[in-house]
């Protein structure tokens, strides 16, 4: 007798096949193998049933303590972990001593744009950027911007002054002020002239939508570069570039026509202002030529948004907190302000760039906060290139697509390199005769990077906070508050709480 299988029993036979051939392409495709080399040990990875999933797993909520377990039980010792993210992408770490070697090789061996590319989620969410619009904005910076911006300065100080009025208030009373909003109006709007031309410099409708733009931005971008899997990333990116693209559509609608007139006017060989605009126009029109050149300066300008405005902004609040959180706020507080009086002693020295140089505690001040809250925190990110992977100092192997780092919040909390290094302390850059600029990089400041791939902009953002802090210094007096409140993280970024101070304008 021959027996022969129902369809029902041919579904049941098959169907735990399919299931498990399934799950295991999704999870190839989750947790790609090539992130998790062989021969480096995890942190935070317990024995067990898919030990290394529940690992990424519970980093669903970014804990910047697994990092530093890890710096102590491994870097320390001269060997790299995997740092295991909710991504279920670990990035290997590297130790301290490792980072020379790693500003060593070239982009051939160890790509940082390709890594920032994915990592950054700047694929997802603006699928028209590529790596070559980097490179533009890069060269507006390096080319024009850090040459050109000592002339832009008196420029700067009235919109700075202006702007920081208008958010913290002119009255000579107590008045109550959102420290994070604050700053964010006067950050943004002191940026406008130099970044998008002095006509938009109040148009509060333009400065809206560019701080509305530049929050949904960057909030998108590390959602799907780093709290998804890779599966997601391009479904969920689609999905936010919907109301990203309308935000953005609201400020280029009062941006455009003075690109289109400076697109114009520079290839007619007519004067034009010197601001980030026409800098972007012109390497636009050197490098790719007029077609098209409108929507290759809409993505730079994208990217523009988060790495100045948003990132100034947030260097602002974390160093305001560090101050006015400090047991011995009243102190710094006398020390910067009698700094302030001693370099600004009259309206004239506000335009005369040399004497921001002069501005010692209040940089030290700034470099300290940047070594408390540095803007990521795992620095100097790569991805292996090498078709048969990379081998380490160490000796340790890396396959072919590795994403490594450093832990930038671990080195700058080490007491090796730093005396007492979990207090803050605003002037420990002045101290002893030395002095280190808040620009400079170096192997134990990470805050800007190292090496070939630092921030390009750091001088002028500098520049802006250190007369920011001066101006608010001097013009008012604001209260302590009760400790330096935490910060919380936004994927692998601290982000400053907000809180609200009093505030009173000085006669």
């Amino acid at each position: 007798m021959q027996y022969q299988l129902s369809a029902p029993t041919i579904l049941i036979l098959i169907a735990p096949l399919v299931l498990g051939l399934s799950l295991y392409h999704l999870a190839r495709a989750c947790f790609p193998l090539q992130r998790r080399p062989k021969d480096i040990s995890w942190i935070g990875r317990e024995q067990g049933l898919l030990s290394a999933f529940r690992a990424c797993l519970a980093q669903w909520q970014y804990n910047p303590a697994i990092l530093e377990a890890g710096y102590k039980a491994f870097n320390k010792t001269g060997k790299a972990f995997l740092m295991p993210l909710i991504s279920f992408e670990p990035v290997v770490i590297l130790p301290q001593e490792h980072i020379q070697w790693i500003i060593d090789q070239p982009p051939t061996v160890l790509c940082p744009r390709r890594a920032a590319y994915s990592r950054m989620g700047v694929r997802y969410v603006a699928p028209g950027f590529t790596p070559a619009t980097s490179e533009i904005l890069h060269t507006a910076i390096k080319v024009h911007l850090n040459k050109k911006f000592d002339r832009l300065q008196p420029a700067m100080y009235d919109q700075l002054s202006w702007a920081i009025d208008r958010s913290f208030g002119t009255a000579n009373c107590v008045s109550k002020v959102s420290l994070g909003d604050a700053l964010r109006y006067a950050v943004y709007h002191t940026l406008v002239p130099v970044l998008a031309g002095r006509e938009l410099a109040k148009n509060e409708r333009f400065v809206e939508a560019i701080i509305s733009s530049s929050q949904w931005f960057g909030a998108a971008s590390t959602i799907t570069g780093q709290c998804l899997p890779a599966p997601f990333r391009g479904v969920i990116g689609w999905v936010l570039q919907k109301p990203i693209g309308y935000v953005q559509r609201r400020y280029l609608a009062y941006l455009m026509p003075i690109v289109k007139e400076r697109l114009n006017k520079l290839q007619e060989d007519s004067q034009v202002p010197e601001d980030m605009v026409t800098w972007l126009c012109q390497a636009i029109l050197k490098t790719r030529g007029p077609e098209g050149a409108e929507g290759v300066f809409a993505d730079a300008f994208n990217l523009l948004l988060g790495a100045a405005f948003t990132s100034t902004v947030l260097t602002a609040h974390h160093a305001l907190l560090d101050i006015l959180g400090s047991s011995e706020k009243a102190e710094i507080y006398q020390i910067l302000r009698s700094e302030a009086e001693s370099v600004f002693d009259g309206p004239a020295k506000w335009a005369d760039p040399a004497t921001v140089h002069r501005l010692g505690y209040i940089d030290s001040t700034l470099r300290e906060s940047l070594r408390r809250a540095p803007p990521t925190s795992m620095a100097l990110l790569r991805e292996v290139v090498p078709r048969d992977g990379l081998a380490l100092p160490n000796g340790q192997l890396l396959n072919k697509g590795s994403w490594l780092a450093v832990p930038s919040i671990p080195i700058h909390n080490d007491k090796r390199f730093y005396e007492n290094a979990e207090q803050f302390k605003p002037f420990r850059f002045v101290q002893d005769g030395k002095s280190e600029s808040c620009v400079s990089t170096s192997d134990t400041f990470l805050s800007f990077g190292h090496g070939r791939s630092a921030c390009a902009g750091r001088q002028f953002a500098t520049r802006i906070l250190k007369m920011m802090l001066s101006y608010i210094v001097l013009h008012y007096d604001i209260e302590e508050i009760d400790g330096r409140p935490p910060n919380f993280f936004m994927g692998e970024h601290a982000v400053p709480p907000d809180v609200v101070v009093r505030v009173r304008r000085r006669a």
